[in-house]
């Protein structure tokens, strides 16, 4: 070979061994930038690492906390990202730094996730793991479930959801089941009625109980992957935050292509019922009928406040309607039985009801009781029913039984003292 032709081929050679244009690139914008590029300027680093290195510096932070040769470009930006955002500590990142561990960036994406919502991401940052097993465990930890159970490498990332999914659903249940038994029960009413041709394992000894309780597990799996599907995010929300949205969407699940509601007349408050809790239907916007069942002897404080109720049928049995137990619903009719002793404040303010019959039972009705009720022209009662001049709207006709007189505003009461 002459010398003409080995002089190229030295100087390719001596070429390929020198920092390449992308990495002379990072390190010009770090001058520019005023920083100290010596840290990274040598062939140890890939270009794409020197960048994230840059950014860091650029963000004032140690570059020594996220970035080394054995660290894909990709997992340091995330590294940097999580540091940027002031997530975590040098405790962990050393600890998961140890050993010259690799994560990739997707692995690295879910010990960020665990360390802004301030979880031990020792339990879950495995390189061992994958990202979706890591997802997994993470996951189970934020929802406060056993996740020990299947958090191992013998479980793929799919049967580590199943498990997981299983004893979420399982502890919503319960949860409702201890904090909203009302609840609880017509969601378990509606499950058997709607659920019965459902497929249940088969069992030797299953009672009718263990049966509707397969059958309220099965539609609360269908309303979870409903809420998962609907709503972004779903998984990454809070426990109580999941219970919140199912509680309120619970009746939208679709079965069998249709959509049903457990507010069905009386199917809402099943017969035998004995207490109602406060607020127990406030806000609901799926309910039309309801049936309240003469077991019942008070309906509690708000009870259906601002729900879309229309229809309401009081049973025999019931001797109060607490205070804006049906204020600021769509409520343009109800039924009042004469077991019905008081009628609290506001408890049908701002309705829609257009007449009502009182009857003699009712010794008292509070303070404003249907105070913004526009429609409401006509009221029929008895003359010894205790009542404040501000219960009824103005204008109303008051009509008393046993051809008691009629008058369109009715006067106040000495002695009356409007319920507090």
């Amino acid at each position: 070979m002459s010398e003409e032709t080995k002089k190229p081929a030295e100087e390719q050679t001596k070429k390929a061994e020198y920092i390449s244009e992308k990495a002379m690139a990072e390190i010009l914008k770090g001058i520019r930038q005023r920083l100290p590029v010596k840290e990274y300027a040598n062939k140890k680093f890939s270009p794409e690492q020197m960048k994230q290195i840059r950014l860091g510096m650029k963000s004032g932070i140690s570059y020594q906390l996220y970035a080394a040769p054995y660290i894909s470009p990709s997992a340091m930006k995330q590294w940097r990202k999580m540091l940027e955002k002031g997530v975590g500590d040098k405790d962990i990142i050393d600890y998961l730094a140890q050993d010259g561990r690799s994560y990739d960036a997707e692995q690295i994406k879910q010990i960020r996730m665990g360390m802004k919502d301030k979880l031990d991401v020792k339990l879950f940052a495995n390189p061992d793991y994958s990202a979706e097993q890591m997802k997994q465990i993470r996951l189970g930890v934020k929802n406060d479930i056993d996740y020990e159970v299947y958090a191992n490498r013998n479980f793929s990332a799919e049967q580590m959801q199943k498990i997981r999914l299983e004893m979420l659903i399982a502890k919503i249940i319960d949860y409702i089941k201890e904090k909203f038994t009302q609840l609880y029960q017509s969601m378990k009413a509606y499950a058997n009625l709607y659920m019965t041709k459902l497929p249940v394992e088969p069992e030797e000894d299953m009672s009718p109980e263990d049966v509707k309780d397969a059958q309220l597990f099965t539609l609360m799996k269908r309303a979870y992957d409903k809420m998962n599907d609907n709503y972004e995010d779903f998984e990454e929300m809070s426990f109580d935050e999941k219970v919140d949205s199912i509680m309120k969407e619970f009746e939208r699940v679709n079965e069998n292509e249709r959509t049903h509601t457990v507010a069905k007349s009386n199917e809402l408050i099943p017969e035998g019922t004995e207490k109602l809790e406060e607020r127990c239907f406030s806000d609901r916007k799926n309910i039309s009928d309801v049936v309240i069942p003469g077991s019942i002897r008070e309906i509690p404080y708000m009870a259906f406040a601002s729900s879309s109720v229309k229809t309401a049928v009081i049973e025999p049995g019931v001797e109060s309607i607490s205070s804006c137990a049906f204020a600021a619903t769509d409520l343009e009719s109800i039924s009042i039985p004469d077991t019905v002793k008081h009628i609290g404040e506001q408890a049908f303010a701002m309705t829609d009801i257009t007449s009502i019959e009182i009857p003699a039972s009712v010794k008292a009705i509070g303070y404003l009781a249907f105070n913004g009720c526009r429609n409401l022209k006509e009221v029929t009662l008895s003359k010894g029913t205790i009542f404040d001049k501000d219960t009824f709207p103005e204008g109303v006709n008051i009509r008393y039984r046993e051809n008691e007189q009629e008058q369109s505003e009715p006067e106040e009461e000495e002695g009356f003292e409007p319920e507090i």
